[in-house]
């Protein structure tokens, strides 16, 4: 069994990892996530867990705004054309086990078998703080 948002947020403070925390209503878009933690100042994240033809895995995590193109991405990553979609639902709760609209960079801390790759936004690296679901999607957190 994976960390749970409870285990991940006691982890971050014993690493003594400084964060701000905003709870809120289960969201399950940028948009709806925006209303409760928009003027936080921070570069807020769109998350997209994903798979290619062999059944590897992968969260692309980019700023809210960012335009992500599969097909671009594919071929990037050498997998060609329609290479990448979207994983199915059951993979979420088994590769990443965080519930449905809770994708996460934090959700690697269960990907016990090493399956998944984080591609991550350069744009990113010119934001100050950045907003995550801490494995779930009923809050997020400011670092």
């Amino acid at each position: 069994m994976g960390f749970s948002k409870e285990q991940f947020l006691a982890r971050l403070q014993e690493l003594q990892i400084e964060f701000s925390l905003y709870e809120h209503p289960v969201v399950m878009t940028v948009e709806d996530q925006a209303k409760y933690v928009g003027n936080s100042e921070g570069g807020l994240s769109k998350n997209l867990f994903l798979k290619d033809k062999k059944n590897r895995f992968y969260i692309v995590s980019a700023l809210a705004d960012t335009k992500v193109d599969l097909k671009v991405l594919s071929q990037r990553l050498g997998l060609g054309k329609g290479g990448l979609r979207m994983a199915p639902e059951e993979a979420l709760g088994k590769v990443l086990q965080v519930p449905l609209g809770s994708v996460t960079p934090f959700a690697l801390v269960n990907d016990s078998a090493r399956n998944v790759s984080l591609l991550l936004d350069q744009g990113f690296k010119g934001q100050e703080r950045c907003l995550f679901h801490p494995l779930s999607n009923d809050m997020t957190i400011c670092k």
